[in-house]
């Protein structure tokens, strides 16, 4: 904190450090500050336009800094048909005038008992034509959409007013379990109206952004706004590789797909990934609708690893996809924590094939098993050392194509209808300035599709199994 004559002082940071600080006060605007422990005059040190740095410099360890002057933002937050306060609703600085960044959390307040709030530390805005713009958080026990204010602007530093009406929703609420075991299933609930929903265009500003996620509570169930008619509530499992893809899919098929291949529903892309979706349309009399969601998980095949000389091997990592209707692979990174035990599970059948990869980094032993709805996976697997895959690319003139964004993927087996750069991931690299790229840890007994592309170069081969 800085003392009566503005000076402050950090000390044990180290030599040539680059350091962020977070400036905030009284009357002051908020913002972020590059600071290089060394002596040396400011420099320019552009943050990509990051409205969060006011000041686009970056200090030695001796400066001085004139801070630029808040403008708050006030405001009362109300029902809009009853015209009752809204308590405890959070009011974020969603994106600051003139910039592209979004930087909800950096300043935010919450209504009071009168439904009134106060935003602290934002700057006077320098765009011309707009102000900042504003996010406001209903509380989820609160029947209104999350939804974006636009603040008008003020000459001066004075306070500008930004009151806001929130038209109240019906209240969708429910439990996602597992259909054998009773056990709540955490995940993200989604809400997404027809685009036939005449209620949409009733509800002021309604738009697409207004449809957030919401996660479930520990006891899997969970709550979020909704508009009266048809829409669809998704859900979207933590371990979606438990449970099929977009269960109760066939029953809403032929109302949810448009002739073009898109969705009737808005803001629908992220709904090819749902674990479950249901079709929900309550009356406009009501404030609350019910769905509850069953799931019937997978079986669960269990492997037992073994090292090449046949005894058992723990401490291995995994690697899988977990495949949509689409046939896209939603890609998961090598599994954070080792296998404690020689034991692996493996969840399926699924509709589309995929590979998972098996890898001790310490021993340096990989191995993978393909599946398919129609082959059950081995109850063992040895694991061998593993392989490299390095080469050189180069165009057809033989010079070297460097820095060349490319990515190793499990080469397509008989009847996979993925499309061959969609298949399971490796890894990715880029050639060097040679042109030369090596890939080391590759599980042994698989050939790998090597695919490469930038504006006007473009590679693809396979390589044989290893």
């Amino acid at each position: 904190m800085t003392d009566e004559h503005g000076r402050f002082r950090l000390d044990g940071l180290g030599r040539d450090r680059l350091v962020k600080l977070e400036l905030s006060g009284p009357g002051v605007a908020k913002t972020w500050l590059n600071v290089l422990t060394r002596d040396m005059p400011p420099l320019p040190y552009p943050e990509w336009g990051d409205p969060r740095y006011l000041v686009q410099s970056c200090f030695g360890a001796r400066f001085d800094l004139t801070v630029e002057p808040e403008q708050p933002i006030t405001g009362t937050v109300r029902d809009a048909e009853s015209g009752q306060p809204l308590t405890g609703v959070e009011v974020r600085l969603n994106q600051y005038a003139g910039a592209n960044f979004l930087v909800e959390g950096f300043l935010s307040a919450t209504t009071d008992t009168q439904g009134r709030y106060t935003l602290h530390g934002a700057p006077k805005p320098t765009d011309p034509k707009r102000g900042h713009r504003l996010r406001l958080i209903p509380r989820l026990d609160q029947p209104y959409f999350r939804t974006k204010l636009d603040v008008s602007k003020r000459e001066g530093l004075g306070a500008v007013t930004c009151d806001a009406a929130l038209k109240r929703t019906i209240m969708v609420r429910g439990r996602i379990a597992d259909a054998v075991t009773g056990r709540p299933v955490r995940g993200m609930v989604i809400y997404r109206p027809f685009l036939s929903n005449e209620f949409a265009g009733r509800y002021p500003r309604f738009s697409n952004e207004m449809l957030d996620r919401y996660r479930t509570r520990d006891d899997g169930t969970y709550q979020l706004p909704a508009l009266p008619g048809r829409g669809l509530v998704a859900f979207i499992a933590s371990q979606a590789d438990r449970y099929p893809e977009a269960d109760g899919i066939d029953s809403i098929a032929k109302s949810l797909q448009k002739d073009d291949g898109g969705l009737k529903v808005a803001g629908g892309s992220d709904l090819e990934m749902a674990t479950a979706l249901r079709e929900i349309n309550p009356p406009p009399e009501t404030t609350e609708a019910a769905c509850d969601i069953e799931l019937r998980p997978l079986d669960v095949a269990r492997i037992e690893l073994f090292d090449p000389d046949v005894r058992p091997l723990a401490g291995v990592v995994t690697k899988h996809a977990a495949p949509t209707r689409k046939a896209v692979g939603y890609f998961y990174h090598w599994s954070d924590t080792p296998l404690p035990t020689s034991i692996a599970e493996i969840v399926g059948p699924r509709e589309q094939p995929r590979t998972t990869l098996f890898l001790n980094v310490k021993q340096k032993l990989a191995g993978a098993v393909r599946l398919s709805r129609d082959a059950a996976p081995p109850k063992r697997l040895v694991l061998r050392p593993c392989g490299a895959i390095k080469g050189r690319v180069v165009d057809r003139n033989g010079k070297a194509v460097s820095k060349l964004p490319a990515r190793a993927l499990v080469a397509p087996a008989k009847g996979d209808d993925r499309r061959p750069d969609s298949g399971d991931l490796l890894e990715d690299f880029k050639t060097d300035d040679e042109g030369r790229f090596h890939i080391e840890l590759v599980p042994p007994g698989m050939p790998y599709l090597l695919s490469g592309l930038s504006r006007d170069k473009h590679f693809e081969t396979t390589t044989p199994v290893l």
